[in-house]
């Protein structure tokens, strides 16, 4: 997590227990981020808002990890592009809200 205001920390510990295939919650999205659970509602609305802003942060971070690909004249596998960024946090985050 490099932007640390409390925003960022509950999106990015809802990613993180998403990805971790556990309960996702207000309280336990708050523990983790080491906050309230009335900022999930300040910040978000709720926790579907959560959700949906979680879901719109890794789709930019993995349009960034296939721009940055094509920028350095790789062949555009997303997958790869998304490995080799060492985010890997994102395959596990996409493949558990797709499953």
């Amino acid at each position: 997590m490099t932007d640390r205001t409390a925003k960022a920390r509950l999106r990015d510990a809802a990613i993180e227990l998403v990805a971790e295939g556990a309960t996702l919650t207000a309280r336990t999205v708050a523990e983790r981020a080491g906050v309230t659970a009335g900022l999930i509602r300040h910040h978000f609305g709720s926790m579907a808002d959560l959700e949906r802003a979680c879901d719109e942060h890794i789709a930019r971070l993995v349009r960034v990890a296939k721009e940055d690909a094509v920028e350095e004249g790789a062949s555009v596998d997303v997958l790869q592009a998304i490995r080799e960024s060492g985010e890997t946090h994102m395959l596990r985050y996409l493949a558990r809200r797709v499953a």
